[in-house]
């Protein structure tokens, strides 16, 4: 943003919520409410998280293989959380990148 100020919005698509803080780290402008939907999960954050991070690493490393970029991004804690589904999400969101 201008004047080097960093934005963080909210991740519900529908949710118009944000933060800014200037290079210091410092809170300058404060617009959360969330009064118009509830929290997301913390197993849709993980998710979230974890997709990303396989999504960096696959460009990074093209040469490897889409199981192996996952299975090194999971941690025992994300296991307890997420289930077959959610890992089964991957594969295909890999392939997209290659």
């Amino acid at each position: 943003m201008k004047n080097e100020i960093q934005r963080w919005a909210c991740t519900n698509k529908k949710c118009n919520e944000f933060l800014k803080f200037n290079t210091h780290g410092v809170e300058i402008e404060n617009n959360l409410e969330h009064n118009n939907h509830v929290a997301d999960e913390k197993r849709s954050l993980v998710r979230q998280k974890l997709s990303n991070s396989v999504k960096r690493k696959a460009v990074e490393q093209l040469c490897e293989r889409p199981s192996k970029i996952i299975h090194s991004e999971i941690t025992p804690g994300d296991l307890n959380i997420l289930d077959t589904k959610d890992i089964n999400l991957f594969p295909r969101v890999y392939s997209l990148l290659v």
